[in-house]
């Protein structure tokens, strides 16, 4: 399972669980290197690109070994949740609710 946190610097934090993770591990979403790869028991966190939205595999490698099994998928959706004034002026009209 992969979880995704937004960590507000342009990079969201992948948690991503399972079993024989080492520190020879390398974390691809899609075609690009997740960063700063953590391994803590069984679980694996890296940061990926904000940028990058959309829909995307994950693929964990051990290094020297080969890819591991599991099929996993990565999605970042934007999401507007409030808009900040409600009511004001734009271009000489009046807008609010």
């Amino acid at each position: 399972m992969v979880y995704f946190f937004y960590i507000g610097s342009g990079v969201v934090t992948l948690t991503i669980n399972g079993t024989g993770f080492t520190s020879d591990m390398e974390v691809f979403v899609g075609k690009e290197n997740c960063s700063n790869v953590i391994v803590s028991g069984d679980s694996l966190t890296c940061d990926v690109d904000l940028e990058k939205r959309g829909t995307r595999p994950v693929n964990v490698y051990v290094i020297g070994q080969g890819k591991a099994r599991g099929n996993a998928t990565y999605e970042f959706v934007s999401e507007v949740t409030g808009i900040s004034p409600t009511n004001g002026h734009l271009a000489g009209e009046y807008f609010g609710y």
